[in-house]
């Protein structure tokens, strides 16, 4: 087998699999992209309060993370208190601090707080309008 004639067999190989690779991440993106618009368009936006911080242990680097909790008063006047999923160390909220919140009306449980991306996108008038 002479390796000087499969090189360019090689090469070709290779950069195809770069080639479905960026494919495949890209169509992924697209998918994640769509379900946050379809999202942040059926939601409805709250006022809400970090009423505490939790301490998240994480075993994995043995390090203490910090998840806000924040509570809200829904549509249909119910208050909810729900533990945000993210978790940061330093903590990214203090106790008391007013926040945004997105749920969709019919599930006031799943809520999400309005952060990173979402505060630009607020900044600019769309679609945060509460």
């Amino acid at each position: 087998m002479n390796l000087e004639n499969n090189y360019p067999r090689f090469l070709w190989v290779i950069s195809r699999g770069m080639l479905g690779t960026g494919i495949s991440f890209f169509v992924v993106s697209l998918g994640m992209g769509l379900y946050t618009c379809i999202f942040v368009h059926r939601c409805v936006v709250a006022d809400g309060t970090v009423v505490r911080i939790n301490p998240v242990q994480d075993t994995e680097n043995d390090t203490v993370n910090y998840a806000p909790v924040f509570t809200f008063t829904a549509t249909d006047g119910q208050a909810y208190t729900l533990t945000s999923g993210v978790a940061s160390n330093p903590p990214g909220f203090v106790v008391g601090q007013q926040v945004k919140i997105l749920y969709i009306k019919n599930d006031p449980s799943g809520a999400r707080l309005v952060v990173c991306l979402m505060q630009i996108v607020d900044y600019r008038g769309w679609p945060l309008r509460g």
